[in-house]
């Protein structure tokens, strides 16, 4: 194929532009919510911090098991 018969590719047909990408922004609202889940959720699950020790106390004291 010579020179003067070279087909025309896509990137010869096209003008690219740069476009500016900005991160949203989270709102005010969104993060106490989150905040406030996140803290009921660490309030409901506080015994899977608990060791094997304390939860063995736990199950005597409670005389049943936790699992």
């Amino acid at each position: 194929m010579t020179e003067s018969k070279k087909q025309p590719v896509a990137k010869d047909l096209v003008e690219l532009k740069h476009v500016e990408v900005k991160k949203q922004e989270v709102s005010p609202e969104t993060m106490d919510l989150a905040q406030a889940l996140k803290e009921r959720y660490l309030e409901q699950d506080q015994f899977e911090r608990l060791s094997n020790d304390e939860i063995t106390i736990l199950e005597t004291f409670m005389g049943k098991r936790l699992f």
